[in-house]
């Protein structure tokens, strides 16, 4: 039995999103909104309104990939 770390998971999934172009787009792009937006945007103080833009944004591009990329995989005839 092999022991996977977070990493190894990550990569899995992003291994199969690439397959769907546009889902993947949108997941990882989103991931990234998240990343960098929390990262320079987010303060131990206080949040100004663009840190919240950006992490709803991103939560919402997450959320669209992940329903487009579910919505494929129910009917791949669809997507076409």
């Amino acid at each position: 039995m092999t022991s996977k770390d977070i990493f190894d998971h990550v990569s899995d999934w992003f291994k199969i999103l690439l397959k769907s172009g546009v889902p993947a787009l949108l997941i990882g792009l989103g991931w990234i909104s998240l990343f960098f937006g929390s990262i320079f945007l987010g303060s131990a103080w206080s949040s100004n309104p663009g840190f919240w833009i950006v992490v709803a944004s991103g939560f919402v591009m997450v959320g669209l990939g992940y329903r487009l990329y579910k919505r494929e995989m129910e009917d791949p005839l669809r997507s076409r």
